[in-house]
């Protein structure tokens, strides 16, 4: 799918998560379309690559993945969330970033509140070291096509 298909299939998703838990619709947006390359990656309605983890009591799909430990990029076989839609990933996500990353929300700016995400707490939303320049250079690209389509 295209990005501008992209935006206005899921924007008001990204929005109903902001509405709801605080996370910047551009940051949701953005991730959404980096995790599972502009929609066409999502196995599971999983948009975010959000892991299963000991605490999650939904469906869970085993999916391989990229990780980088030590600098080193690495394909890892992991145990990832599954959702009945999207609406349903992009609520979780939003949920997420709440518990977890609860510094973040001292930001509004979508920059800002990824650079809190990645650099602000003890664990990282990514592993990958260009995350926060990604997310950064698709919350630009997006904010032009939403313009673009007059949204």
């Amino acid at each position: 799918m295209t990005p501008e298909e992209f935006v206005k299939k899921y924007l008001f998703d990204a929005v109903q998560s902001q509405a709801a838990t605080g996370v910047p619709f551009m940051v949701t947006l953005a991730q959404a379309a980096l995790e599972s390359a502009w929609g066409e990656k999502a196995p599971g309605n999983n948009f975010f690559g959000i892991k299963a983890g000991t605490l999650w009591k939904g469906e869970t799909q085993f999916l391989w993945t990229h990780e980088y430990k030590n600098g080193k990029r690495e394909k890892v076989l992991d145990s990832f969330r599954k959702y009945i839609s999207p609406s349903q990933s992009f609520a979780d996500h939003g949920l997420l970033l709440k518990k977890r990353w609860p510094k973040a929300f001292n930001f509004c700016d979508p920059t800002e509140f990824i650079k809190s995400v990645q650099n602000d707490h003890d664990y990282q939303y990514a592993t990958d070291p260009d995350y926060v320049m990604k997310i950064q250079t698709l919350v630009n690209l997006l904010s032009k096509i939403i313009i673009k389509l007059e949204f």
